[in-house]
């Protein structure tokens, strides 16, 4: 069989080659929804096989890959956060278990991890619309770094389904930030 021109685009997207440009602009997900049933699999086996490359974590994600998901629990204690932080993304996309939420919550305010870390942490946690999720990011709100206060206001505004300016929590200022700890103070969580 003659691969597809969604496979040819595949073998050329952002899943290989330089990770910088899969982190920059993320990788091309929307390739894998025009693939056969025949190119998912020898897909998710590449994905399967370069593991524990956080490209292919993405790529299991958007497979639902349950064949993966013995991996991904493993990968949970990685040495390296960003494989931790992304197997914990994927195992809750593709089983709905929380069983790396601690992986999330932990890293989301590990101020010896870097800021990127520890924002893809609060972004992450969107996943997990859970009171554990909401202390850690409540916390994270009071990070040194501006991207990391963003994407946890962001992420509890989404929760609580409440608004506010969260240009305003990346800027530092006080009184929004103060504002979103009381809204979800007087909030409860809603459901995914």
């Amino acid at each position: 069989m003659t691969d597809s021109a969604a496979w040819e685009k595949f073998l050329k997207s952002n899943f290989f080659g330089s990770p910088y440009y899969a982190w920059h602009d993320g990788e091309d997900i929307h390739v894998l929804k025009e693939f056969t049933d025949e190119e998912r699999a020898k897909a998710e086996a590449i994905f399967l096989e370069k593991l524990p490359d956080t490209r292919m974590i993405v790529g299991l994600e958007e497979l639902r890959s349950t064949k993966a998901l013995d991996q991904l629990r493993k990968l949970l204690r990685h040495k390296t956060a960003a494989v931790r932080i992304r197997s914990a993304h994927a195992i809750r996309v593709i089983s709905g278990d929380a069983v790396g939420l601690h992986v999330l919550t932990e890293a989301v305010v590990d101020q010896k991890l870097s800021f990127t870390d520890r924002y893809d942490a609060a972004i992450q946690l969107r996943a997990f619309h859970m009171q554990e999720s909401a202390n850690a990011l409540i916390k994270a709100l009071d990070d040194p770094d501006s991207t990391v206060r963003f994407h946890a206001g962001v992420t509890l505004c989404q929760m609580y389904r409440v608004s506010v300016d969260t240009g305003a929590i990346h800027r530092g200022d006080p009184d929004v930030v103060a504002e979103l700890k009381k809204l979800v103070a007087a909030g409860t969580i809603k459901a995914l």
